[in-house]
């Protein structure tokens, strides 16, 4: 589906930039199943991604979170993605310190 698609066309981008343009510019799916498979995508790509496309990804990642909220209710999947979500923002927040301070100790 458009999914796959999107994942296709982020693998063939050649920069950085291109990459994060791809990301930002997918619309969010509306069905549950869509909003689910993406939302474990952005996960995914957030905790195994170089710095370059964080800031993309976290924007996506909480278009979905919100998408879910919407969708999903008050249900045990939705509790499923509150737990990733808040799992992967301290993830990536712990990291982009990390990452601060490593280069400004670098300086």
């Amino acid at each position: 589906g458009r999914i796959n698609g999107f994942v296709n066309r982020l693998e063939k981008a050649s920069s950085t930039k291109e990459k994060n343009e791809i990301i930002i510019n997918f619309y969010v799916p509306n069905t549950k199943e869509d909003i689910f498979d993406f939302f474990i995508l952005a996960v995914s790509n957030l905790e195994n991604s170089d710095y370059d496309t964080d800031d993309a990804w976290q924007s996506k990642l909480d278009q979905t979170y919100h998408k879910a909220r919407i969708a999903f209710g008050m249900t045990p999947e939705f509790d499923y993605i509150e737990k990733q979500y808040q799992k992967t923002m301290a993830k990536v927040s712990k990291r982009g310190l990390l990452y601060f301070f490593t280069k400004l100790f670098k300086e």
